[in-house]
């Protein structure tokens, strides 16, 4: 069991994790789109047509250029791959944040998206809830508390 030393040190942990997949939440969707949009470039390229070769043996390509035939086909094979597990990695930091933040309240939700995806600064929302800086950082820090719970 942990002490409550330990505890609280795992606590400040998990939140600073939060804060940065918080703040990297809409750069993980431009990303996604970008690697769908590559999966569909790699994917529009047609390899149906026999490269050039030096030798068609037993209707099996061989020499240079159809040994660059296949690199070139295993390579995109590979690509496509490790983009699909990249975007998996992405969309699970997108879908953890969704869920944690299914669970605030409207008002809290709106606070968490003012600061992380839209970067509003707590002084720009402290004015226009009633706040101090200082007041804005606390109500901002007892959310990522809550937050962390579902994450």
């Amino acid at each position: 069991m942990l002490t409550k030393e330990e505890q609280k040190q795992a606590m400040k942990y998990k939140i600073k994790v939060l804060r940065w997949d918080l703040s990297t939440y809409r750069s993980c969707k431009a990303i996604i789109k970008a690697i769908d949009e590559e999966i569909a470039r790699i994917n529009s390229i047609s390899f149906d047509s026999a490269p050039p070769t030096d030798n068609l043996v037993a209707g099996k390509l061989t020499g240079a250029r159809a040994t660059e035939y296949d690199s070139a086909v295993e390579y995109v094979g590979i690509k496509v791959g490790d983009l699909i597990a990249d975007k998996e990695k992405f969309e699970g930091v997108i879908e953890k944040i969704d869920v944690a933040m299914d669970n605030l309240t409207e008002a809290d939700r709106k606070i968490i998206d003012l600061i992380y995806f839209q970067g509003f600064t707590y002084a720009m929302i402290g004015k226009d809830l009633g706040y101090s800086i200082s007041g804005m950082k606390k109500k901002t820090a007892k959310i990522l508390a809550v937050l962390s719970e579902y994450y």
